[in-house]
């Protein structure tokens, strides 16, 4: 039952940490298409397949200061 209990509080975890990173990169293009950034495919797929929470957020914090997709994602 222990371990059964663990696994569970584990996938909660897991679920709530991709759902932050993916309203994260929702939230990222929500405001680069807002700022009238267009973004080309490959950007747009780097975007949504980006899996670090920390990369998401330094994204999201650059997309505020500055309308260049090369800064934003470099």
């Amino acid at each position: 039952m222990k371990g059964r209990a663990e696994g569970r509080a584990e996938g909660r975890a897991e679920g709530r940490a991709e759902g932050r990173l993916e309203g994260e990169l929702k939230a990222l293009v929500r405001l680069l298409d807002r700022k009238r950034i267009v973004l080309t495919k490959t950007e747009l797929h780097r975007i949504e397949t980006c899996t670090d929470q920390a990369t998401a957020e330094r994204w999201l914090d650059r997309a505020l200061d500055t309308s260049s997709v090369q800064e934003i994602l470099d």
